[in-house]
């Protein structure tokens, strides 16, 4: 999958206003914070609660209400695409500019995402919809894995399991 252009790669606030305009949406300082924090955190989508937390150590306060309103205005727009993975807490990121369909592949254990678009794998998909009769608008594919440096971390031999010393038995 190709590497999305997100905010962070051009002028920062300047980009998340012009994505706010191409949706015709109002440039809110909520909204562009949001597609901003998103934005530096690319590669790790994040909760709306992480959010709150990351808007706090910046010196914005914000409720975690208004967050999700904000948030849900983006999902809703395009923007900005959520999902909930394995029952827990609802991850956010930057959506794929590029075409309606969205490939998103995501690591189980430290939530780092890469998002990218291929035509070959939305018309595999598409046919496949189509034989089934699920008609198709824009799909998103979330695929929940590990990333090679957490299947790494798991599979290095951990520090050996101390051996006790059994006191001599008595006969």
């Amino acid at each position: 999958m190709r590497r999305v252009a997100t905010v962070a790669d051009g002028a920062g606030q300047a980009d998340a206003h012009a994505m706010l305009r191409r949706v015709h949406l109002r440039t809110t300082i909520l909204r562009v914070a949001v597609l901003e924090l998103l934005a530096e955190a690319a590669e790790r989508p994040m909760t709306v609660e992480a959010m709150a937390q990351a808007m706090l150590r910046r010196g914005q306060p914000i409720s975690v209400p208004t967050l999700y309103g904000a948030v849900r205005s983006l999902v809703e727009h395009g923007l900005v695409e959520r999902s909930r993975m394995d029952g827990g807490p609802a991850l956010c990121w930057i959506k794929e500019r590029a075409s309606a369909a969205s490939h998103q592949v995501v690591c189980k254990i430290c939530q780092r995402h890469a998002a990218g678009s291929d035509a070959e794998l939305s018309a595999q998909i598409a046919r496949f919809c189509a034989q089934h009769g699920f008609p198709l608008g824009g799909q998103s594919v979330l695929i929940q894995t590990q990333c090679a440096d957490c299947l790494r971390a798991a599979s290095s031999p951990r520090s050996p399991l101390p051996v006790l010393a059994l006191p001599p038995a008595h006969p």
